[in-house]
């Protein structure tokens, strides 16, 4: 009987409710008159009786279904007031206007609802399951963990976004916010109607100019699954997880927001650096801040290689493939002192170097970072042996000329270009 009243306006329950007042007073009232003039039988005052027992149910019915409306109502405005989870209130079975408020008050509450259920699903799962057993504290327990886990997500520097299962935004941290709103005249340009402000209850189709295609991307998520998204100017790097409850259910999906615009750009000015490194003749090496080489170009990779026997006579151990990622202290048998020189260096350093025979001029600079940090060096080198040999060479011929024995000669075997004229100018002068 009580679902019959509660599915009655409010209206009428007042209407009813006047009338079995007064017909719960007036039977008695007209059955005392009847006896008292004699008019009537015990018939007349059975039916009387019936009457009035009836229009008192009805009269307690419509005030009890009045009361428990009022009630409930007032308790979901509480709970929204105090920020507290609230039951799922599109199952009541009423149909008055109390009935209209609570759905109102569910679509109110939906997005949070859904949002506390997407971020932590094991933990409203157990506040389910003791609300079932009675569980008060249990209840207030997983409640304030909730507001933990939601508190962890909003102060986080990490841009954190969270979509149900239909691909509706159910959350935004205050850092994706910030990141899309600096965003938002650039990404309008290409998605006019995009707002940052508005993110809450839109689908995630909103970044997408193909959403079909999205969806069947998410729809095959089982793991972690990063992909690039490039709006405009702006390149973001998304890093999706589906979450699931302990059944297995998808309930949704959390995407992690990455601006990776600089640090794409800078890779690129990075790689062209040292793409031009590798075309040209110099002869580069870089080590980092710990003499570890990082890097090495085409020419001086050339130039060990075709070293690398001579240099394995003294280093053993030594190869041009190893290099990279090994130590600058493989080419020194002082190491320390290598090591404190580079450490404070501060401007353009320049030495000789001898190893097995092999004479190498070497030319270090440091790298410095924006704020002054020091980064590593950058070391320039050049095989210099063929030009020491000459040096010496020369140096004999001409000591000899000082003795009057002009009967050595420059060797010419080997050498080219300036060498090779230097020689050959030396022999004609000898000749004369």
């Amino acid at each position: 009987m009580n679902d019959w009243f509660d599915k009655m306006s409010v209206a009428a329950k007042l209407q009813l409710l006047g009338l079995a007042l007064v017909v719960a007073i007036g039977a008695p009232l007209f059955q005392y008159m009847s006896v008292a003039g004699d008019t009537g039988t015990s018939t007349t005052t059975i039916v009387l009786l019936v009457i009035a027992a009836v229009a008192l149910l009805i009269y307690f019915g419509v005030a009890s279904s009045i009361k428990q409306g009022a009630a409930q109502t007032v308790k979901v405005a509480k709970a929204l007031a105090k920020q507290h989870p609230i039951d799922d209130l599109s199952e009541t079975t009423r149909s008055d206007e109390f009935a209209t408020i609570l759905s109102e008050l569910a679509k109110v509450t939906a997005p949070a609802v859904a949002a506390a259920t997407a971020a932590a699903p094991s933990a409203t799962s157990a506040s389910k399951a003791s609300a079932s057993s009675d569980q008060n504290p249990v209840s207030n327990q997983n409640i304030v963990h909730l507001k933990r886990i939601s508190k962890a997500l909003d102060n986080g520097s990490t841009c954190f976004m969270i979509a149900d299962e239909n691909h509706d935004i159910v959350y935004v941290n205050a850092a994706v916010q910030k990141l899309l709103l600096d965003a938002e005249p650039v990404i309008q340009s290409e998605l006019p109607h995009f707002n940052a402000r508005e993110l809450l209850g839109k689908s995630i189709d909103t970044f997408h100019k193909n959403p079909a295609h999205q969806r069947g991307v998410l729809s095959r998520v089982t793991e972690t699954y990063t992909t690039q998204l490039t709006i405009g100017s702006y390149i973001f790097k998304l890093v999706l997880n589906t979450i699931t409850d302990d059944d297995g259910t998808m309930l949704g999906h959390s995407v992690e927001w990455h601006d990776v615009t600089e640090v794409l750009a800078s890779e690129r000015r990075t790689t062209q650096i040292l793409e031009s490194l590798n075309n040209t003749s110099t002869n580069v090496m870089i080590a980092d801040e710990t003499r570890k080489i990082i890097y090495m170009n085409k020419s001086v990779e050339a130039m060990l290689r075709n070293a690398e026997r001579d240099l394995q006579k003294v280093l053993p151990a030594f190869r041009v493939d190893t290099i990279v990622g090994g130590s600058m202290d493989v080419f020194h048998k002082n190491p320390a002192h290598q090591a404190a020189l580079l450490e404070k260096l501060s401007s353009t350093y320049e030495t000789q170097i001898e190893v097995a025979g092999l004479h190498f001029r070497l030319i270090a600079n440091p790298i410095i970072g924006k704020n002054n940090e020091r980064l590593g060096s950058v070391v320039e080198w050049q095989d210099r042996t063929a030009e020491v040999l000459a040096e010496r060479e020369i140096a004999g011929l001409v000591e000899g000329a000082v003795r009057g024995d002009f009967s050595q000669r420059a060797s010419t075997a080997g050498k080219e270009d300036f060498l090779l004229n230097l020689s050959n100018g030396l022999n004609q002068l000898l000749d004369i």
